[in-house]
């Protein structure tokens, strides 16, 4: 953009609203490829949930038992699983 806000060390956000839970699955394995050590510029983000949450692609990526999951009015760790079953109700 040429703006000086824009280093040559800052990364590019990303922001992403899948409908169903295997796109995210197929979204996190490319990311994953993209992202080796020293790719540059670093790919950061969020995947947008069904019920307005957001949760770092970073973080899915990890599977941990809980993610923190940045909703409009606050913050919260919710179990992994329960994040994966929104999706349940979109059709496949």
């Amino acid at each position: 953009s040429g703006q000086q806000y824009v280093r040559p060390g800052s990364d590019i956000d990303l922001l992403f609203a899948p409908r169903r839970w295997t796109v995210i699955e197929r979204l996190l394995a490319e990311l994953q490829s993209l992202c080796g050590p020293g790719v540059v510029p670093r790919l950061d983000g969020e995947v947008l949930l069904p019920d307005g949450g957001a949760v770092a692609w970073r973080e899915l990526v990890a599977r941990p038992a809980r993610l923190m999951v940045k909703g409009p009015r606050d913050v919260s760790l919710r179990d992994y699983a329960a994040v994966a079953a929104l999706f349940s109700e979109f059709p496949a």
